[in-house]
């Protein structure tokens, strides 16, 4: 109140007061150097305003306040890089959407070495940024530096095999065959590297290479249905093979059971790590354990108690009644938000902010502002209306339409 004159000190690299409570996410010392005349403009050696920090670090309520205050949200830094550039790598998706929104940034922007935003999203290693980018074409994935390298040989040189087979599906395998300005394709760089991660994005590149170029990569659709038959035929096979083992079955049937429980509850949530498709094998687990069951039922309990006709009655009701629940479980939809569904007071993240709600209710996937009680799943790939959870063993959702 006394004196003003510490909110423009200069201090390491140029930076003030605000650069440090942008940086730090300090909303309420932000806001206090704010109210008190700070300068949101000043620029530190680097050329990076405090409205950068706040980009960066994803400060939503920082910038909304820095923009109605009347900072300069267009100011590049020495090295040509924008508000939005900062925004890419920090990883904050909302605040990306925020910038998007105001309608004064394009995603085709570089800096002063030819650099999109797609191309920083993939050299900080964020493929949930690089997928909100690619998603309607934001970012154009065929753009060059001024290296000639893409945002696939950024990939591949950094040896982010993720983000390489998101490239590859957007497309096709013709990326691989792109050559910077030194003759080089993704291929090259990414077998150049020498750690475990440039091994395995190499071994999943020169996979894909003599493949047709106009393809794109295909899910493992032969893995998928093999995992979900694989609980059943193995358990089939157990009780075939402890039928010739005499009194010695039961032994064999135990110590089998107990590697397959831990060959199955040690299975991904997924088919494979680079797959997009739920790994189906602990539904297999499931349907196996009530089809076996019943199996045991009707050929081995049922005829030592032959004539119980009531008892037959009774558990074919039963079986049929079950066997229907499954199903219904299975087809129906267990709750995905429609348009109807959405928060129907904010329809942008501006709205949120503005509002001084929680921004983290936009879904930075279905790019939807999700009501109270609604989430995203991410193996079924949707949002939820009253989400409870996701049931490995029914593979889909426990939400509005199943839960009771």
């Amino acid at each position: 109140h006394r004196d003003r004159a510490p909110l423009s000190a200069r201090g390491w690299n140029g930076f003030t007061p605000l650069h440090h409570a942008t940086y730090r996410g300090n909303k309420q010392l932000a806001f206090l150097f704010i109210d008190h005349g700070a300068d949101l403009n000043v620029p530190s050696d680097a050329g990076e305003t405090p409205f950068h920090f706040a980009c960066r670090r994803g400060q939503l309520h920082i910038i909304h306040r820095m923009v109605k205050e009347g900072a300069n949200v267009l100011a590049l830094d020495d090295q040509g890089k924008s508000a939005l550039h900062h925004a890419v790598c920090g990883g904050s998706i909302a605040t990306i959407r925020y910038l998007e929104e105001m309608g004064r940034f394009s995603f085709r922007d570089t800096d002063k070495l030819q650099l999109t935003p797609l191309h920083m999203a993939t050299i900080t290693g964020n493929d949930n940024v690089v997928k909100y980018l690619l998603r309607e074409a934001r970012c154009p994935a065929t753009a060059t530096d001024a290296l000639g390298m893409t945002p696939m040989h950024t990939a591949a040189h950094t040896g982010a095999s993720t983000i390489c087979l998101l490239f590859m599906r957007v497309g096709g395998f013709s990326v691989l065959h792109v050559r910077n300005k030194d003759g080089r394709t993704p291929i090259d760089l990414a077998n150049q590297g020498s750690t475990y991660r440039h091994k395995e994005t190499a071994k999943l590149l020169n996979k894909f290479s003599k493949k047709p170029q106009n393809r794109k990569p295909e899910e493992p659709i032969g893995l998928y249905y093999g995992s979900l038959l694989f609980p059943g035929i193995s358990s089939s096979l157990v009780f075939l093979l402890a039928s010739y083992f005499g009194n010695y079955g039961g032994i064999f049937s135990a110590l089998s059971f107990a590697f397959l429980a831990k060959t199955v509850f040690f299975q991904y949530h997924r088919t494979s790590t680079l797959s997009r498709l739920p790994n189906p094998i602990y539904l297999g687990t499931f349907a196996s354990g009530i089809f076996h069951s019943l199996y045991c039922f009707y050929s081995k309990i049922l005829p030592e108690l032959w004539p119980a006709s009531l008892l037959l009655f009774a558990m074919t009701g039963l079986a049929s009644l079950l066997l229907w629940m499954l199903k219904e479980l299975l087809t129906r939809d267990p709750g995905r938000m429609e348009k109807s569904d959405c928060e129907p007071t904010y329809s942008t993240v501006t709205e949120l902010v503005e509002a001084n709600q929680n921004p983290s209710s936009f879904c930075i996937y279905c790019e939807i502002i999700q009501p109270e009680g609604a989430k995203h799943c991410k193996l079924c790939e949707s949002c939820m209306v009253n989400f409870d959870h996701h049931c490995l063993f029914l593979m889909t959702c426990v939400a509005k339409s199943n839960r009771r």
